[in-house]
């Protein structure tokens, strides 16, 4: 039989377990959301806008699952002035198929 201090910590742990997930759910989708509506993201504009520290997970949880998720390295100017590459995410939309024109 499970005494009451045993069966506190299971509840905590569990309490945790689920707290993680839905963390880390949500932070996917926030950053699944951002990408597919057309915009770009770096480290930076993720911890400012979507409150997410580490994008890293997310963006390799996102490539796992199949969504297209490209890298481009982009220059920038860092506090000192100092010119420097970060990287920025983005999904390229699918193309269009051509277009057949019909001569009137």
């Amino acid at each position: 039989m499970i005494n009451l201090i045993e069966a506190e910590m299971q509840f905590e742990e569990r309490k945790d377990k689920a707290f993680k997930e839905k963390q880390k759910a949500t932070q996917y989708n926030r950053v699944k959301q951002h990408l597919e509506s057309g915009k770009t993201l770096t480290r930076l504009e993720a911890l400012n806008d979507l409150g997410i520290l580490n994008p890293t997970a997310r963006i390799s949880e996102l490539r796992a699952d199949g969504i297209p998720v490209e890298t481009r390295m982009v220059g920038v100017y860092n506090r000192w002035d100092a010119k420097v590459k970060v990287a920025q995410w983005f999904i390229t939309p699918p193309e269009n198929p051509l277009v057949r024109r019909t001569r009137s």
